[in-house]
């Protein structure tokens, strides 16, 4: 099976991410050699060819996951930044 098919089968199973895949592929596709070489440096210390296959679809959803919390942590931020703006002109 193939690292897509992989990715993709992961993904499928876990509807809560399928909007956060997405965008990141959206933002990604096709990703650059360097890009990748930085993940699985950053993922695994090593290069691609050492990594471990089997776990690939799983270790994509974990980073699916991150992305999604972040994306979150930011809506939540921006719309506390804008209330308090809010607050402080009302306030006037």
């Amino acid at each position: 099976m193939t690292a897509f098919w992989r990715i993709s089968a992961a993904v499928a199973q876990r509807p809560s991410l399928w909007l956060t895949a997405i965008v990141q592929a959206r933002r990604m596709f096709p990703p650059r050699a360097d890009y990748v070489r930085f993940r699985m440096h950053t993922m695994y210390g090593a290069e691609p060819g050492v990594m471990n296959r089997a776990d690939l679809g799983n270790d994509v959803c974990l980073y699916l996951d991150w992305c999604r919390r972040v994306n979150a942590l930011e809506r939540l931020e921006r719309r506390r930044h804008r209330n308090s703006l809010l607050t402080r002109l009302s306030s006037r």
